[in-house]
Parts: C-alpha cells; sequence; structure tokens
C-alpha cells in the first residue's frame, strides 16, 4: 500500500491546523486529518481542574479507580504513578500502590524513575530522525540500505525509513534476536544488528502491520551513522537536555531502554502538543510534528503515525490504549514494562500512567493493557468545558 502525502498549512484563528491528506494510488484520499497545536506554547505548571475545565469531582473518580485495581496482588502492578495536563497545567500528578514489597513494603513515589521500554520509540529513535530530517540527512523514502549497505539483501533492498516507522516493512520481530542474543554490550548490540541485516522479510512491505522492535534497533544505527555519535548522546543533547528532562536517560539500542519520571515524560509529551518547542527550546518544527502525528499508515486495521500509535476507526483497534471517547487525532504509545503515554491534541490534554510491572513480572502488562482505555475514558469526561 505505497502511497504519496500531500500537506497542507492553514492559519486558522487562534489555532495552527494542519490539514494531511493521504492519497493511495488510485487517488483516492485516505485520511482528512484537521489536528490543531497551540499558537502559545505552553509550559507545566500546577494548577487546578477548574482552571481549565475539568471537574475535580469526575477527575477524583480515576483516583478511586486506581486505588482499586494497583497494590498488592494486583493485576495491573504494584506500584504506578498517573499525570494528567490539559493546556499546559498539571491537574493530577499522584503515585497509587508501592514501589517495593519486599522486604518491607515501600510506597510509590511521584518522583519515581521508570523503565520507559517501547516508549523509547517514538520519544528517541523517531524524534532523533525527524530531526536529521530536517537538517537535510535523510528523507523518509529513502531506502535503509542506503544508510547500513548490509541491510541490503535477503529481499530488504527497497526498504524505507518510513515503513520501518510505521511498522510496515514486511520484517518480523525475529524473536531468534532478541531471545537467543544477549542485549547488554556493544559487542551484543552488533550481533543484533548483524543478526537483523542476514535476515529474510516475512511479507512484502505495506501489506502487513507487524510491530517489530528490530525495525527500531535499525533505526537507532541509522540515526547513529548519520549523526556520527551514539544514539544515547544523541538524544541526551538534542532532546533530553534542550527540554530539561533531568530524570531522562537512553542507551544506544533504538527499540527501548529510555528511562524518565512521569513529569518528565509529560514535558516531552506537552513539547509535541506545543509543536516542537518547550520554552526556550524547539527540538521540530510544528510541520515535523504534525506530520509525526498523522496518519501515515493503515494496514490490517492499524493507524499508525511517524513513530506513534493513532487511535484507529477500527473497533478492535481503536480501545487498545486510548479509550472510547479520546478524540480521533489523538496519540501515542506503551511499552512492555507497564507504561502509556496517551496524547489528545484537540483536547490540548497529556495523559502519563506509569507502572513497575516489569520490576516485578516478567509477562506482558496485560492488565495495563485493560485498565489504560478505562483511565482514558474517566479522564475525558471529566472535561465539561473548552
Amino acid at each position: 500500500m505505497s502511497c504519496s502525502k500531500f500537506p497542507a498549512l492553514v492559519i486558522a484563528t487562534g489555532l495552527f491546523c494542519w490539514t494531511y491528506a493521504a492519497f493511495a494510488e488510485d487517488g483516492v484520499a485516505r485520511d482528512g486529518v484537521v489536528s490543531r497545536l497551540a499558537v502559545k506554547p505552553k509550559t507545566l505548571r500546577n494548577g487546578k481542574p477548574e482552571e481549565v475545565g475539568i471537574s475535580p469531582e469526575r477527575l477524583g473518580r480515576v483516583g478511586k479507580l486506581l486505588r482499586r485495581e494497583v497494590g498488592e496482588n494486583s493485576k495491573v502492578a504494584p506500584g504506578a504513578v498517573l499525570l494528567v495536563a490539559r493546556k499546559g497545567i498539571v491537574v493530577l500528578h499522584e503515585p497509587f500502590g508501592f514501589h517495593r514489597l519486599t522486604p518491607a513494603k515501600e510506597p510509590m513515589d511521584v518522583n519515581h524513575v521508570f523503565g520507559l521500554a517501547s516508549i523509547t520509540k517514538p520519544v528517541v529513535t523517531a524524534i532523533s530522525l525527524m530531526i536529521l530530517l530536517e537538517e537535510g540527512y535523510l528523507r523518509l523514502d529513502d531506502k535503509i540500505a542506503k544508510f547500513i549497505p548490509e541491510f541490503g539483501c535477503n529481499g530488504k533492498e527497497e526498504i524505507t525509513v518510513r515503513q520501518v516507522l510505521t511498522h510496515c516493512s514486511g520484517l518480523d520481530n525475529h524473536p531468534v534476536i532478541y531471545r537467543r542474543l544477549p542485549k547488554r554490550t556493544g559487542a551484543d548490540r552488533k550481533s543484533r544488528l548483524r543478526a537483523i541485516c542476514e535476515s529474510k522479510p516475512t511479507h512484502k512491505p505495506d501489506t502487513r502491520f507487524i510491530y517489530t522492535c528490530c525495525g527500531y534497533t535499525l533505526l537507532g544505527a541509522v540515526v547513529e551513522k548519520l549523526s556520527g555519535m551514539p544514539l544515547n548522546r544523541f538524544a541526551g543533547e538534542r532532546i533530553f537536555t534542550p527540554l530539561g528532562m533531568k530524570t531522562a536517560k537512553t542507551n544506544r539500542d533504538g527499540n527501548s531502554g529510555m528511562s524518565c519520571s512521569a513529569r518528565d515524560l509529560a514535558v516531552f509529551a506537552q513539547t509535541m502538543l506545543n509543536g516542537g518547542v518547550y520554552g526556550d527550546a524547539r527540538i521540530l518544527g510544528p510541520s515535523t510534528v504534525q506530520a509525526m502525528i498523522s496518519r501515515q499508515a493503515r494496514v490490517d486495521g492499524v493507524d499508525y503515525g511517524l513513530g506513534w500509535y493513532k487511535i484507529s476507526s477500527t473497533p478492535n483497534h481503536r480501545s487498545q490504549y486510548g479509550g472510547d471517547i479520546t478524540g480521533i487525532d489523538s496519540f501515542g504509545h506503551a511499552g512492555w514494562s507497564g507504561v502509556v503515554l496517551w496524547v489528545d491534541p484537540d483536547l490540548e490534554l497529556v495523559i502519563v500512567f506509569l507502572t513497575n510491572h516489569g520490576e516485578h513480572e516478567d509477562g506482558a502488562p496485560q492488565g495495563v493493557r485493560e485498565i489504560m482505555p478505562r483511565i482514558c475514558n474517566v479522564v475525558v469526561s471529566s472535561i465539561v468545558e473548552e
């Protein structure tokens, strides 16, 4: 399902509005998204729900929900932190449950630093690629083999940066690469990259949505090749430090490895709502941000931007994280460690839900997947005024 995309910029009173239409080969528009990003960028500050049209009583229901669902013997996680911000005002930032259960119970702290697992993909790897795109180093439809020549074999010669970003490249997740090879050292990373380059795709590009960690490890290598520096250093210098994300750090993997507090992740989310700027620091231009959060692919009923899940019009996928009543332009991502970030541009809403599931369990965070849509429903329904 190869396609070309034609962005058009429209300036409306009080808002930046972008119409981002994607046309398939038959010329039929696949998307007609009109999103809005605030003209006046905002920096986060603590405030009262009433300041931004949120009912305190209705918002209080989310606290009741999490006090029931999070804690010792919970199906969700022993502990969690929830942050809700609207229009730059943090209206809820609360810990739930326990940071540690043994040898003695230790309550969760609001400033706890969580492993973000696959939220690394959009926040570190996709953003880094788009920074390099803005500087003229690459285009989205460049072939990966242009930058990593050894990747161009075994049927992968035509796979593009865009296709890997949207998980539509035809690459499988290749468990052999991630389960049998060690992950910790630089040498092990080289072994994984070599295995990815030697692998064969399981499908033709743009025919299946296959969420793949291997692809983002590959994209991390592209960032390093073009920037001439390790991915973790690039992210630190071009993303974390400019935005003042003091708890944030990452590794070189591209797929997973970032960690930070809920507040710092909310700063990043607000930067996206601001069109790429936070305070005096601009990391991306607004048109680039809009391209990232617009639908770039729909395959197998999954809508995906450049690094971000979109709310899908397909019922089976709509409720995975964003709930049932968030806006059609909302976007976000989740991580295996039990963490979710969801953002609604039309409501200027940020929801950060970070748990320590991954610190206590090895399995999939099914409880987090189940509760996050309910959290979104409660939070969005607490908004009673524009």
